[in-house]
């Protein structure tokens, strides 16, 4: 049996887009036989309950007063490298962040650990590489290097030169929005959707900036909305996660929407 560990994270500041595409991945890589574990830092906003609910093992990194101090430091620049612009999500340097996750692989010694955070690149790659048996990356911003085996980008337009500094000659790249990882309710319904484009009407509206939205994208949104000249009788629906600050319901949301028929949040 194939053996997968996954090491991603959620919180408020960066959203949750990481782990929802990695259960994505690990429920359709589960569907096929394999067995599929999880390791993320409990931060504020984590989905650790989540991943358990969908019957995947999460091991929980703690967040303590000295990790959280060290979110803003990064691991040492070797070179010309730079540390990743996203570091202080980590909540600990890249080595402290490796030596938690080595005894949590030791064991299994799994045969892929699949990375997908902004905060991490090849220095910590190469130290957990001795501990699984190959190793990939998702990864969206093609920014800094990575010392993988495979390499994951789904953003609609990117393409493999865009990461031909950044990795090693042998790494599989993987680039586009053809490998998008969208769960099967999206292939369901395609059919369905591409019949509707023959006579186009807007008729119904949603609305979702991701599990957290921080900074309201929703409610400027909604603003635009509301003084828009969108048909009557178009129905406005809002999605936000459970986590998300300043959540549609509150009073505050609500004023975005007023003299605007039908709005409705989840």
């Amino acid at each position: 049996m194939v053996v997968i560990y996954f090491r991603v994270d959620a919180s408020i500041e960066m959203g949750t887009g990481h782990v929802m595409r990695c259960l994505t991945l690990a429920d359709a890589l589960v569907a096929r036989g394999a067995t599929c574990a999880f390791i993320c830092r409990a931060h504020p906003g984590n989905l650790l309950d989540l991943i358990r609910s969908k019957g995947h093992v999460a091991h929980a990194l703690p967040v303590t007063s000295a990790s959280v101090g060290a979110s803003s430091l990064a691991i040492t620049a070797v070179g010309d490298e730079s540390v990743p612009v996203h570091s202080h999500w980590l909540g600990a340097t890249q080595t402290e962040d490796a030596e938690a996750c080595a005894p949590i692989l030791a064991e299994p010694q799994p045969d892929w650990l699949i990375v997908d955070h902004y905060a991490l690149d090849a220095r910590w790659e190469l130290l957990l590489r001795p501990h699984c048996r190959r190793l990939m990356v998702i990864d969206d911003l093609a920014d800094r290097a990575h010392a993988c085996d495979l390499l994951l980008d789904q953003t609609f337009g990117r393409t493999v030169e865009d990461y031909r500094a950044w990795l090693p000659n042998d790494c599989q790249v993987l680039c586009g929005s053809q490998y998008a990882l969208l769960r099967p309710e999206f292939a369901a319904l395609r059919s369905y959707s591409l019949q509707r484009r023959a006579e186009p009407r807007v008729r119904q509206l949603l609305i979702s900036m991701g599990g957290v939205d921080k900074d309201n994208a929703t409610g400027k949104v909604l603003e635009a909305l509301r003084i828009s000249s969108l048909p009557t009788g178009c129905q406005i629906t809002v999605v936000m996660g459970a986590g998300a600050l300043g959540c549609p319901k509150s009073p505050a949301r609500r004023r975005a929407c007023l003299g605007r028929p039908g709005f409705s949040s989840v």
